[in-house]
């Protein structure tokens, strides 16, 4: 009976740390497969936005339609896959400045910059071609692709050094005692501001509206305002040179009227070249207002500038 009991009791044992031992591997089990079950579903739920997102942009790459992918998240790939400034890259310096429903507004200064994307080369062969006036290809070589930059510092220029040479001129001009309370006249920087901006923005606008109104192939608004403010370069060393004592008035005459000259040449003769192609009637009429238009700026130079005798 003991031996039974014990074999009894010995069984139980085996039997209940068996069960112990196939609940434990049963939950181990179950708790693995669980969380296999749940790695795969996780990996497979985030599979899918990155295959997505990786096929997207092989799809817009590769110049494909991704409207039907995205739906509404189609700016937001755009946002990531292009450019600052709305074009994407491969395609032609042309075609990046050509405005687009994502261009800036026309009140930013993004706007604008585009007008004055060029480079050194550029606008020194510009300056070199308003200095020759007898080849009148300039608005033939700008065509289409006129800049603000050289116009813009060659206008800025020409007002400080005209006001300061003004000031120098009539300094030279004084005698000795009145050198003792002569004053720098702020005025003449004012003054010449407004007559060479007023001459390089004002009378090339009347001058398209003109053409356009005249010509059938009328040069751009940007290319004439290009070919009026690099054709005014050549006052820069003139009003330098009106400031020396030893030009007096004949020789300051001298001087402006050479720059108009030069500067009204590249006018008249690129503009003649336009109006001729053309045919246009009112050929004179045209070629006699940008010639007034210069005379007047070449007299406000000398009369409000450079008036003064050195004593």
């Amino acid at each position: 009976m003991a031996n039974a009991s014990a074999s009894q009791s010995s069984m139980s044992t085996t039997t209940s740390s068996t069960t112990v031992q196939l609940e434990f591997q049963d939950f181990s089990h179950t708790t693995t497969t669980t969380t296999t079950s749940s790695s795969s579903h996780a990996a497979s739920s985030f599979s899918i936005p990155i295959g997505a997102k990786y096929d997207a942009r092989r799809a817009i790459a590769s110049g494909g339609d991704d409207d039907d992918m995205f739906g509404d998240n189609t700016d937001r790939v755009q946002l990531l896959t292009e450019p600052a400034g709305g074009s994407r890259s491969g395609g032609s310096q042309s075609q990046q400045r050509t405005p687009s429903s994502g261009s800036p507004a026309i009140w930013t200064l993004e706007y604008y910059q585009q007008f004055f994307d060029v480079d050194t080369e550029q606008v020194v062969s510009r300056v070199r071609n308003s200095l020759w006036p007898l080849k009148n290809d300039f608005l033939r070589k700008i065509q289409g692709r006129g800049d603000l930059y050289g116009p813009f510092w060659i206008s800025t220029t020409l007002v400080f050094l005209t006001a300061m040479s003004g000031n120098v001129a009539h300094w030279f001009a004084t005698t000795e005692e009145e050198r003792v309370t002569w004053q720098y006249d702020f005025s003449k920087v004012s003054l010449a501001a407004t007559t060479i901006y007023s001459y390089v923005t004002l009378v090339p606008f009347a001058v398209w509206l003109w053409l356009r109104w005249k010509v059938t192939n009328s040069p751009t608004l940007l290319d004439v305002f290009c070919v009026y403010g690099y054709s005014i370069f050549t006052y820069i060393p003139v009003a330098m040179l009106c400031a020396v004592p030893q030009f007096q008035s004949a020789g300051r005459w001298g001087l402006i009227l050479t720059a108009m000259g030069f500067s009204g040449a590249v006018l008249l003769l690129n503009f003649y070249a336009v109006l001729s192609e053309n045919k246009s009637p009112a050929l004179m009429a045209m070629l006699l207002f940008v010639a007034g238009a210069h005379l007047a700026l070449a007299m406000a130079f000398k009369l409000y500038f450079f008036d003064y005798a050195a004593h």
